[in-house]
C-alpha cells in the first residue's frame, strides 16, 4: 500500500510508448515537474535532440522515454479503461517559428499551470487545468483550440484531444510553472452538452441505496471476521475508496479503514489521506459492483439484489446459538460509531479520537473505570475526561448478560 501523493492532479505512468497499453503506476504533476527540472532522463532527452536520422529518433521516443497518460487514470490505455479524469489537459505546440516569443506568451497567459521545452527540442509542452469531465474532454479541447488561435496565434496539436494521448517526459531546467493558474472551463459546444453533468466534486456524489449499505456492512464484517487483504495491490485499494465514496459518501471514510487495516503497511493517517483525495477526484464511476468484485476474488461472496433467492416459508427458522461470552463484534461496532459522532462533534479525523489498534484494546480489556481506561495505551488523561464516561456508558450498555 503506497502513500498517495499529496496533489491532487494524478495520472498513469506507462515505462515508454511500446509498452504503453497497460501502466505500471501513478504519477502527481508535483512529481512530473521536479523530474523535468532536476533532469532525471537528462541523458536519453539529450541524446534525443543530438540525434539527426529520423528512424534513429523514433527508436528513442518509443522504446527509452516514460510517458503519462496526462488526462487521466487508466486501468489500461484505452477510453473504457479510465478510471478518473486528472483535471488536465496536455497541449503539444510543434513547429515554432520562434520558441522563445511563444514560451514567452505562454507564460503570461493566465491559464498556462506549466509548460516546458518538449523532448526533442523543438516544441513546447503546455498543461492546463480543465473540468475534470471524460464526457466534455473533447469540448474542451476544442474551445482550447480555438483559444490559443485567436489570442495567441498559436496552433496545437489536434491530436491531444483523445482523452488517452500519451505525453513523453522530457528536461527542462527552465519549466515554468504557475500554481494560480486559471481552470479553463469554456467548451466549443456547450449547446449540445449544457445537459451533460459534470461530475467532479463530491457533492455530486449520490449515496447508495439502504440495500447496497447493509451490503457493504456486512462485507466489511466478513473482512474483520476473516483478516483478509483487499488492498493488496494499490489499484484494488483506490477502487474500493472510490466505491465506498460514490455509495456512502463521508460515512465510507470508517468502512475505508476497516477494510485497509490488514494489510501490511497499513497507516492511518495515510488512508484518511488518501479518502479525501479520492473524494475529490471521484466522478461516480467506480461503484459498489467494484468492492464486490475485488471481494469475491478473494473468496466473499456477496449476492447482489437480483440474486436473492426467494425464502422458503416452509423452513424452519435456525436460531444463531447464543454466545454466553462477551459479543467483542458488537461492542467494536458500538465503539465506531461513537467514534464518528466524536469525530463531527469536534471536527476532527476518526483515528484523531482513537484508532483500530486502541478501539481494539478498549473492546479487549473493557474497561469499567477511567483509571482503567487510562491505563489502555493511547488513552491520555485528557481523552478520558473528554470522552471517557461515554466509552463506559457503551461498556455498560454491551456488558454481558
Amino acid at each position: 500500500m503506497n502513500n498517495p501523493p499529496t496533489s491532487p492532479y494524478r495520472f498513469s505512468l506507462f515505462a515508454n510508448l511500446k509498452s504503453s497499453k497497460t501502466p505500471q503506476g501513478e504519477m502527481d504533476i508535483t512529481s512530473l515537474v521536479q523530474i523535468i527540472k532536476n533532469g532525471k532522463f537528462k541523458e536519453v532527452i539529450s541524446r534525443l535532440r543530438n540525434t539527426k536520422d529520423k528512424k534513429a529518433r523514433n527508436t528513442i521516443k518509443t522504446s527509452n522515454i516514460p510517458a503519462v497518460t496526462l488526462s487521466g487514470i487508466f486501468s489500461e490505455r484505452r477510453g473504457t479503461g479510465l478510471i478518473c479524469h486528472s483535471g488536465l489537459m496536455q497541449i503539444d505546440i510543434d513547429d515554432l517559428s520562434d520558441y522563445f516569443e511563444a514560451f514567452r506568451k505562454l507564460k503570461a497567459d493566465p491559464y498556462t499551470y506549466v509548460c516546458f521545452r518538449s523532448p526533442g527540442g523543438e516544441g513546447i509542452k503546455a498543461i492546463v487545468k480543465i473540468l475534470p469531465s471524460d464526457s466534455s474532454h473533447r469540448e474542451q479541447f476544442l474551445a482550447l483550440e480555438g483559444y490559443y488561435r485567436d489570442t495567441h496565434n498559436i496552433t496545437i496539436d489536434p491530436s491531444c484531444k483523445d482523452i488517452t494521448r500519451c505525453m513523453l517526459l522530457s528536461y527542462d531546467p527552465d519549466i515554468y510553472v504557475n500554481e494560480r493558474a486559471q481552470v479553463f472551463t469554456k467548451r466549443k459546444e456547450a449547446s449540445k452538452s449544457a445537459n451533460r453533468k459534470v461530475a467532479y466534486a463530491s457533492n455530486v456524489i449520490t449515496p447508495g441505496s439502504p440495500e447496497t449499505r447493509a451490503k457493504i456492512q456486512e462485507l466489511t464484517k466478513k473482512i474483520e471476521n476473516d483478516g483478509l487483504d483487499l488492498t493488496d495491490s494499490y489499484d484494488n485499494w483506490m477502487r474500493i475508496g472510490f466505491a465506498l465514496h460514490t455509495e456512502l459518501g463521508e460515512e465510507g471514510r470508517e468502512y475505508f479503514h476497516r477494510i485497509s487495516q490488514f494489510h501490511h503497511d497499513y497507516n492511518e493517517s495515510s488512508c484518511e489521506n488518501f479518502y479525501t483525495e479520492l473524494g475529490l477526484r471521484n466522478n461516480g464511476s467506480i461503484t459498489a459492483g467494484s468492492l464486490f468484485h475485488i471481494a469475491g476474488e478473494q473468496g466473499i461472496k456477496i449476492n447482489h439484489e437480483h440474486d436473492k433467492q426467494p425464502i422458503d416459508a416452509s423452513a424452519p427458522a435456525i436460531a444463531a446459538e447464543p454466545d454466553p461470552a462477551y459479543e467483542t463484534p458488537d461492542l467494536k461496532e458500538e465503539l465506531r460509531k461513537l467514534r464518528d459522532t466524536l469525530r463531527k462533534e469536534q471536527d476532527c479525523l476518526a483515528f484523531q479520537i482513537y484508532s483500530n489498534k486502541i478501539l481494539d484494546a478498549i473492546a479487549d480489556s473493557r474497561p469499567a473505570s477511567k483509571a482503567e481506561l487510562i491505563s489502555i495505551k493511547g488513552i491520555s488523561e485528557k481523552k478520558a475526561d473528554a470522552f471517557g464516561d461515554r466509552i463506559l456508558e457503551i461498556m455498560r450498555q454491551c456488558r454481558p448478560k
